[in-house]
């Protein structure tokens, strides 16, 4: 009897697996777990004692220090980067696959560039609405984290199959493979720091 092939692709959250990034990619939106933490991650805190805000006013959130406000802007140059980068590749394998079919083929296809430039678009927008008002919003950071592990975990598969010949990554694939996870590595660790600063 055929054993069953373990699917390649998990999301993050609910750990359901599936064939290939774009299934990943389809359920995300849809997470039941994501939707969940998302609403608790808008709820507001436990409330203070009644003892504790007796004659007092209740205090806003402070304004978000000027490092996170920089480190903000950093991530939001390097989203638009990555999104620009990635409209690039979904152009190229476009032009490709019309030119020298067979040269194309196992190699990432236009669409699956395309989503993930369509992906990174969702994630500047978001940023751009905390950029506009220069505040970070937690609820915001949490769906563009999770959304970014996603795309990189995608981004490299795609950039893995472009380099490979004959099953094998090439040298330069590799040194490029080294260069992007270390630059997702760099972008989620802000992002991570954002999260963690907001309130």
């Amino acid at each position: 009897m055929a054993t069953k092939l373990r699917l390649k692709y998990a999301c993050e959250l609910c750990r359901k697996r599936f064939a290939t990034p774009q299934g990943k990619f389809g359920h995300y939106p849809h997470c039941a777990k994501r939707k969940l933490s998302l609403q608790q991650a808008s709820k507001a805190g436990p409330e203070a004692p009644p003892s504790a805000v007796a004659g007092h006013e209740a205090r806003r959130p402070g304004p978000d220090s000027q490092d996170m406000k920089l480190l903000l802007l950093d991530v939001n140059e390097c989203a638009i980067q990555l999104e620009r980068d990635a409209g690039d590749h979904a152009f190229w394998a476009q032009w490709i696959a019309h030119t020298d079919p067979n040269h194309a083929e196992g190699h990432t296809t236009p669409e699956e560039w395309v989503m993930i430039h369509q992906d990174l678009g969702d994630v500047t927008r978001d940023l751009d609405q905390m950029v506009g008002r220069l505040r970070l919003d937690r609820s915001l950071l949490f769906n563009i984290y999770h959304r970014m592990l996603a795309i990189q975990d995608a981004w490299l598969e795609c950039q893995r199959r472009d380099f490979s010949r004959g099953g094998e990554l090439t040298p330069v694939g590799e040194d490029v493979l080294r260069e992007e996870r270390a630059l997702f590595a760099d972008l989620l660790l802000k992002i991570k720091r954002l999260l963690v600063a907001a309130r």
